[in-house]
Formats: C-alpha cells, sequence, structure tokens
C-alpha cells in the first residue's frame, strides 16, 4: 500500500523497484533526466541565466572555448587584422576592436561591415582588384570566441610597397592601372568607397604577378544618382567638398596616385619631403604630419583641412571641428587647393623627367590625367572609368616606347 498522499501514484513521477521481497515507490524529482543502469543520475535543473554564467553548475556543463595561437598584424579603430596558426599561412582574420578590458567589442560594425561587403560583392560584376573576398569563421575557428572573419593573407600594403626605392617606375605605373580597375567596378555599382589611402589598398601574390586590391569596405556607401552622403573616412585624403561620393573617391585616387610617384627613387628629399611648406603657410593650430610627400603636405598647410590624428584626443579637438568646417569652405580655399595641388604635380613631373623615369610625352600625359582628377568641382572632375583608361594607355605607351636611359642599359 503506498502512503505518500498522492491521489494516484501512477500519475506521479515514481521508481517501481523490487528490494527485500517487496516492491519499493521511490519519486523522482521533477526535473530529473531519465538514466540507463549504471549511470549516474544528471539533473536537468537550469538556472537562470544572469545566474548561469556565473555559477560553479554551468562550468560542468560548459564547452571551453579552444585558445588559438595568433599574432596582431595590424589594428584600426573597429577591428585587428590576425595571423592565427589554425588558419595556415594563406589566410589572415578579422576581429573586433576590444575596450575596457575585454568587457566591450565592435562586434556589431565587424558583422555590418561583412553584410556591406556581401552586398557590394552581389552588385560588382568584376571584383579582381576589390578584396572582396571575405568568409565568417564558425564555432571554435573564431578569434578569443568572439564573431569574426577570414579572407586571403596580402603580402603587404601599398604603403609599404610604394617606399621601396627599387620598385621601378613602370611597376609603380602598373599598380596604379590595377588600383583604377578596381575602383571603376567599385563605382559601376554606384559604390562610393569613401576612405580611399595607400593603407587601405592591399598587394597580393597571383600566378601572373602581383596584384592590387582595394580593401577596408567600412566607410563604404551606395550612392543615388547625383547624391551624395556624410563623409567618414580619413582627412589627409578627403576632397575639397567634404562629402561621401564617386567623383570624391577619384580626388582622394589622384593623391593616392602622386603618393605612389613621388616615391620613386631620388625624388624626395632624406625628409620625405618634394614640396617645403613655408613656415608662413604652415597650420599652426596642428601637430606637424608623420607621413611623406603629398601627405605630409596636406597635413601641414594651412590651406587644407587634412589632419594625421589616431588618438580619441585629436579626434575630439581637431578631427571633429574639421570635419563640419570641410564640407563648408568657401569657393576661394577650394580653387586655392587645387592651384596648390597642381603646381605639387607639375614639381613632382619635373623631377621626374630629370632623373629619366618616363619620355616627355608620357609625362605631359600624365600631369593632364592627374590635374583632371583634382579639380576643385567635382562635376568638373572625369570619371574612375575614364581616369582607367587613360591610365592604360600611358602604361602602353611606356612599354613599347621605353625612355632613352632605359634603352641605353640594354
Amino acid at each position: 500500500m503506498f502512503t505518500t498522499g498522492e491521489a494516484n501514484p501512477l500519475q506521479a513521477n515514481y521508481q517501481i523497484t523490487w528490494t527485500s521481497g517487496a516492491f519499493m515507490a521511490t519519486k523522482i524529482p521533477a526535473n530529473s533526466v531519465p538514466v540507463l543502469p549504471g549511470q549516474s543520475e544528471k539533473t536537468g535543473f537550469t538556472l537562470p541565466k544572469f545566474l548561469w554564467l556565473s555559477s560553479r553548475t554551468s562550468r560542468r556543463y560548459q564547452v571551453a572555448p579552444v585558445k588559438h595561437t595568433y599574432t596582431l598584424v595590424a589594428k584600426g579603430s573597429d577591428k585587428r587584422v590576425i595571423k592565427a596558426t589554425h588558419l595556415g599561412d594563406r589566410n589572415v582574420a578579422y576581429a573586433p576592436v576590444r575596450k575596457l578590458g575585454g568587457l566591450y567589442s565592435k562586434e556589431s560594425v565587424l558583422k555590418k561591415e561583412f553584410q556591406k561587403i556581401r552586398t557590394i560583392r552581389d552588385g560588382v560584376k568584376d571584383y579582381t582588384h576589390l578584396a572582396l573576398d571575405i568568409t565568417e569563421l564558425q564555432a571554435q575557428q573564431r578569434i578569443d570566441n568572439k564573431y569574426s572573419l577570414t579572407t586571403p593573407a596580402a603580402r603587404c600594403d601599398l604603403e609599404d610597397e610604394l617606399r621601396k626605392p627599387e620598385l621601378s617606375f613602370t611597376k609603380r605605373i602598373n599598380y596604379c592601372t590595377q588600383y583604377l580597375n578596381g575602383l571603376k567596378n567599385l563605382h559601376a555599382a554606384n559604390v562610393a568607397h569613401g576612405d580611399i589611402k595607400p593603407e587601405n589598398c592591399l598587394i597580393f601574390n597571383d600566378d601572373n604577378g602581383d596584384v592590387v586590391k582595394i580593401a577596408d569596405f567600412g566607410k563604404a556607401q551606395k550612392i543615388p544618382p547625383n547624391g551624395h552622403k556624410t563623409y567618414k573616412g580619413n582627412l589627409r585624403f578627403c576632397p575639397p567638398e567634404g562629402v561621401l561620393t564617386t567623383k570624391g573617391d577619384v580626388f582622394s585616387s589622384a593623391l593616392l596616385i602622386v603618393r605612389m610617384l613621388e616615391e620613386t627613387a631620388g625624388v624626395l628629399d632624406e625628409d620625405g619631403v618634394l614640396v617645403p611648406v613655408l613656415n608662413r603657410d604652415r597650420d599652426s593650430n596642428n601637430v606637424q604630419g608623420k607621413g611623406r610627400g603629398i601627405d605630409k603636405y596636406v597635413v601641414d598647410h594651412e590651406r587644407f583641412l587634412g589632419i594625421d590624428s589616431q588618438n580619441l584626443k585629436g579626434n575630439i579637438t581637431r578631427r571633429l571641428p574639421r570635419q563640419v568646417k570641410i564640407s563648408r569652405q568657401s569657393s576661394v580655399n577650394k580653387n586655392k587647393q587645387e592651384a596648390l595641388i597642381k603646381d605639387y604635380i607639375d614639381v613632382l613631373f619635373k623631377k621626374l623627367e630629370q632623373k629619366k623615369a618616363l619620355n616627355k610625352t608620357s609625362a605631359e600625359q600624365l600631369k593632364s590625367l592627374l590635374k583632371a582628377m583634382v579639380k576643385a568641382n567635382p562635376n568638373d572632375r572625369i570619371t574612375a572609368e575614364e581616369a582607367h583608361e587613360r591610365m592604360t594607355k600611358i602604361e602602353q605607351q611606356l612599354e613599347l616606347a621605353p625612355p632613352k636611359s632605359r634603352r641605353e642599359k640594354k
């Protein structure tokens, strides 16, 4: 006879066993999980989430994350570039930047960037020169158990590559042609990059040689016809109109090409200067730029609002006010900027001709191309497609008719 007080013991959670010549009823806990003979009993009791995360019970059932060995390659404002042993030598990972000792990370920013890259990739017909081969890492392949991406590893970025004095002029022109091809295809999908600079272009080793690819699409936006959006990229290569458009990318690209060509051996002086900024023209409110060539010139000159600031204090005290001012510049100042850059281009090509890096015909064509890309009025600038077409012709002419100095060496 059962004396448990249950109305119907068969409906309750009881286990019936035969012990010492009699049936015995043992009540099973309501949240218990059935077990097989010989196994220890495991309860299915679940703690509330806020307790589960820190309880000892959770540690018995959670799977410990795998600790990967990795090396930090580079770090931006939102993401880290990481070389991890479990990904091999051919790939790198993108992981979110961690803040406040790891309590906060920019996972959401990285997720949005990946979704943006997928959208761009779907809209671009040819992304040979766009670094869009990116996939999500799953489960325990992730870095620090956080949302992570993986992409083929580049040999270096364009800034590192262009500083090599042994890099030939014809190779530099080839890199410029490849770059403009990528920009042309990006703009064909009505997408503006918005953060053009040498550090955001990567060099990959390929079976057919070195390949230039435009990377880092965190600031990229789809631009409606004749429309624009807020510019959030670096101010060093920012267009004078201070807004995000495809024509703005063209202006920034001209400075990138100047930067590529001016590092031809012997053009810049030992301090990395081509055109010195006079004391009367120097921006007294700005810290002297750390860069080289046109990069340093734009940062130091008072006529430009470009700054070289990578820290929070600089962003608050210098960048943010200038970010507002840059889209409100007077037409007089914009035209002065155009004139200064054109003068800089003239000095550059005079030096290149003295170094016999290219012939006079090609020099004039290349000067004309760059000046068409830096017009103060964006409506007067050529498109990326036109720039690529003209650069391709210049490259072909250089290959067919090399400078006299190179013919003499053969």
